[in-house]
């Protein structure tokens, strides 16, 4: 067979070749790729190669299959450059156009390289620069977007804490829904709050309401003790990511971006 695709775990380093037509990824020992990760399903994932075209597909998994950081959901065309993640471990998709070598910006990868800088070429990006590669097709526009839409978040929320008079006087920390039919929708976590705890969840009687299907009852809890803030998944179903990286606990720092389910929220603390 002439065709080269490959997998680079992101947390290894290690390369494996697709070779097969057809590659279920899990952690069972009949998968063709074999995945050591008590957050993967027995059967997890099935990789197909048709016509020179890689295809994704999730096999019903307890945790679910990730695409760039989407949830996959239906079988899905993969190609260089794109990130599979399957419970704790992450694949860059490699083909003979992406090497590997080559680097992109942009602050949402669905999860960290073991280093990064901060890209201070212009004064107002957030973006990183990253040891991953660019998609096909990128241009320098492209890559700077990445870059100047978490800026506009950023500046989105600040002028609704301006305009609704939201400040470290009245609130502890503040939650803004950047994507979706609820963007710039603002949640203010108050200041006087006894037990420093707030619940995220799709129930009306959570701290914070979120009412779309892939958020879970009680989906998450975001805290704060001495000044250290930190979220914890409550068993969600669709989990909970930090910056791209799923999580069962994790602290948390203003700029941060917490998905729960399918929506993103950035976290500014006061």
């Amino acid at each position: 067979m002439d065709f080269f695709f490959e997998l680079r775990n992101l947390t290894s380093n290690e390369r494996v070749k697709l070779s097969q037509r057809s590659q279920t990824l899990g952690r069972h020992v009949d998968c063709d790729i074999v995945l050591d990760d008590e957050e993967a399903s027995r059967q997890h994932a099935r990789l197909e190669i048709k016509a020179g075209d890689i295809y994704l597909e999730d096999l019903g998994s307890t945790n679910g299959t990730y695409l760039n950081n989407r949830e996959v959901r239906k079988v899905s065309k993969v190609v260089g450059g794109d990130i599979i993640t399957i419970g704790e471990q992450s694949f860059l998709v490699l083909t003979p156009d992406v090497s590997g070598n080559d680097t992109i910006f942009g602050a949402k990868v669905a999860r960290e390289a073991s280093s990064f800088v901060v890209d201070k070429s212009e004064p107002e990006a957030t973006s990183l620069r990253m040891a991953y590669p660019s998609p096909p097709g990128w241009t320098s526009n492209d890559q700077h977007a990445f870059g100047d839409a978490s800026a506009a978040d950023e500046r989105q929320l600040s002028g609704l804490l301006k305009t609704r008079n939201v400040d470290e006087s009245t609130a502890a920390a503040a939650l803004m829904v950047t994507n979706g039919a609820r963007k710039h929708t603002l949640f203010v976590l108050p200041k006087q709050s006894r037990s420093g705890r707030w619940t995220i969840g799709r129930s009306e009687d959570r701290d914070i309401t979120i009412d779309e299907i892939t958020v879970s009852n009680g989906h998450a809890t975001v805290s704060v003790e001495d000044g250290n803030w930190r979220i914890e998944d409550n068993e969600s179903t669709n989990g909970v990511k930090v910056n791209g990286g799923k999580t069962k606990s994790s602290p948390l720092n203003s700029g941060d971006r917490i998905n729960v389910g399918d929506v993103e929220l950035l976290f500014r603390s006061f």
